[in-house]
């Protein structure tokens, strides 16, 4: 939210500006918050990995599946679960904040990628 006054951007729902201290406008319309769209999307791919994660081994004994098969498709469910941590600090609304977010998940994400391609290659 910009303040009339000095265009300073505020934080959404303040009620004086941070630079100038003159009341801000309150806008009666909703506005559509991506950072709580992409929380709500990393939860659901959370939790829909979970569950994957969970259901191919019994699906993999139901189907008569090779092991290996069953243990690459878990590991993707994993792989896709730590791509998706990406979304969190995306999610946060300070640029600052969002950029040391980004710069300390990626190494993370590409470890974990590493570490589940590993699984992988031991398998075979």
């Amino acid at each position: 939210m910009n303040c009339p006054k000095c265009k300073s951007e505020n934080e959404m729902g303040a009620l004086y500006c941070k630079r100038c201290g003159s009341k801000l406008l309150q806008s009666s319309t909703v506005k559509f918050d991506h950072a709580s769209l992409m929380l709500i999307i990393y939860i659901l791919i959370a939790i829909g990995c979970t569950l994957f994660r969970a259901i191919v081994p019994i699906l993999g004994d139901f189907l008569d599946m090779r092991w290996e098969s069953t243990l690459t498709l878990t590991i993707g469910g994993y792989m896709l679960q730590d791509i998706s941590f990406i979304l969190i600090p995306l999610a946060i609304k300070n640029m600052l904040l969002k950029i040391i977010g980004v710069v300390i998940s990626i190494p993370l994400i590409l470890y974990w990628l590493y570490d589940s391609f590993q699984n992988i290659i031991h398998i075979y």
